[in-house]
């Protein structure tokens, strides 16, 4: 009797195992697709994952997130509202960076830059050059400008430190400090002390940069933290994590940004201000 009982329910865990590591094996591919700037495919992966693990929140939202970005996609180049293009390239960009389509995010920052070649969107079309292993290109295109702004410049010393210029990447990275008030300037200056080798002003800008990003903005740079080459032998130092987990010290409102104050949950918080 023990023996009938204990057959279906090994098969019930055997069953549940296979559809456990199904769902998973197809969101991994996802991303892995998504990174080589597959987009077809990685959605057809996440559809797959999300289908077979209709209760996991993480595959239906990669899922349909993705679906827009194609749709935005195949919309930017058809748009000839200069105002709308910008608005859609910035979300697109966002998007790329946030997930390493470093393929994609090259693509979309040429055009960017085709349109408007700032020294701000110069730095970025540099930046992915550089993580892209064209650095020479992006050392080049850096520079020809006429502004060298503190942010360009961080960019270049990064550019010259994956082409193993040291030297010329620390005299860049003294010559900012100082300038690094902001956070996108603080993130590259972390990064230009990490790949040089001093850890501790590294953590240091990083703690500044999290005191001063919105509690919501903060999961969202950590990923890039973690992902970014030059923090790469940082990642199990104590410091380091330690330094992503401090708290930010600005005040950030709980409204959920939703169209109407009547269902919001936090209404009774803010009545309705």
């Amino acid at each position: 009797m023990k023996k009938t009982t204990f057959l279906p329910c090994l098969v019930l865990v055997l069953f549940f195992t296979v559809t456990v590591n199904a769902d998973e094996a197809a969101y991994q591919a996802g991303l892995d697709s998504l990174k080589n700037g597959e987009l077809n495919q990685a959605l057809a992966s996440f559809r797959q994952a999300a289908a077979k693990n209709p209760n996991n929140r993480e595959y239906a939202q990669e899922f349909v997130v993705l679906r827009q970005v194609i749709v935005m996609r195949s919309q930017l180049d058809k748009e000839t509202n200069a105002a709308r293009w910008n608005a859609t390239a910035m979300r697109l960009r966002t998007y790329y960076e946030q997930k390493g389509v470093r393929s994609l995010l090259l693509e979309l920052d040429r055009k960017i830059h085709a349109k408007n070649p700032s020294p701000n969107n110069a730095g970025l079309l540099a930046e992915s050059l550089t993580a892209n292993d064209k650095a020479d290109e992006a050392i080049d295109l850096l520079a020809k400008l006429p502004e060298k702004t503190p942010f360009a410049q961080a960019v270049l010393g990064l550019a010259f430190l994956k082409n193993g210029n040291k030297d010329e990447a620390q005299k860049i990275a003294e010559a900012i400090a100082a300038d690094a008030t902001t956070v996108p300037l603080q993130f590259r200056l972390a990064r230009l002390y990490a790949g040089l080798g001093e850890k501790e002003k590294s953590v240091s800008t990083l703690k500044t940069l999290f005191e001063q990003l919105p509690p919501s903005q903060q999961a969202g740079v950590r990923d890039l933290c973690k992902s970014a080459t030059e923090f790469a032998a940082l990642q199990f130092d104590v410091a380091f994590v330690a330094a992503l987990q401090t708290p930010s010290k600005v005040t950030e409102s709980a409204c959920s940004g939703g169209s109407s104050c009547g269902s919001c949950p936090m209404r009774a918080q803010c009545q309705g201000q």
